[in-house]
């Protein structure tokens, strides 16, 4: 555990808070299942073997990729740091991802994408504008508890959002502020697609990070915040 917290103070001075938590957590779990108490106990066959439990679990061959690649990580900076003599994780096997896809990844098209922009906006009025649906039995006593709200569906948001600006109309302060929200969610979702910035990086996004005059207009990712620890502007396109 010395190690672990030496290793991961090491780590924070180069990877983002989220990252150092989720290798913590990686190795705190391996290292309790392995019962690798002191550094000698960390020995590639019983890692390996861990490896083999965990697949008969479920787990993602990805998954076993990224608890194999943060003890390695570790054991190199063991080495490095004289901690260790010699590596004892480098015959441990990378699992194939490609036998093993859990996710197919793939673009959304133009019509998903309008629809997300759509649907991202109207939702938070919309809600206020979900039918209300009975579930008494035929022949059931009628109770509150008996009503339910409709789900919102694509093909009845436009319709309940419309309901729902009816209902606020008469507290035009909540329903400018869930315009405002919906707006806001559509917004965020646009900037992600049109600019490629993942959600940690688009939330560290200041007004000063903005050059909306310039040519062409962009904004400035920060080195900090950016995965690959450089910084770099990126361009604006005009439907942004």
């Amino acid at each position: 555990a010395e190690h672990i917290d030496a290793y991961l103070t090491r780590l924070s001075l180069t990877a983002t808070r989220h990252h150092v938590r989720n290798v913590r957590g990686k190795l705190y779990r391996i290292t309790n299942d392995c019962q690798f108490h002191v550094l000698s106990d960390m020995r590639g066959e019983v890692f390996e073997a861990w490896l083999v439990g965990v697949l008969h679990d479920g787990m993602a061959a990805r998954t076993r990729n990224m608890y194999r690649a943060a003890l390695r990580a570790f054991a190199s900076w063991c080495v490095d740091t004289g901690r260790l003599v010699s590596h004892p994780l480098l015959k441990v096997p990378r699992a194939n991802e490609k036998e093993d896809p859990r996710h197919q990844r793939r673009a959304l098209s133009k019509d998903e994408l309008k629809r997300l922009f759509l649907v991202a906006r109207l939702r938070p009025v919309a809600e206020y504008g979900r039918e209300v649906l009975s579930t008494t039995p035929a022949e059931g006593t009628v109770k509150r508890s008996n009503w339910a709200r409709a789900p919102l569906s694509y093909e009845t948001i436009e319709e309940a959002f419309a309901r729902g600006e009816s209902v606020l109309g008469t507290n035009p302060d909540e329903l400018l502020t869930r315009t405002r929200l919906g707006l806001e969610r559509s917004l965020i979702y646009k900037t992600l697609v049109y600019t490629g910035l993942r959600k940690g990086e688009l939330a560290s996004i200041t007004r000063g990070q903005l050059e909306l005059s310039s040519e062409p207009p962009h904004m400035i990712l920060n080195a900090a915040s950016a995965k690959n620890r450089k910084a770099t502007k990126i361009p604006l396109p005009p439907m942004l």
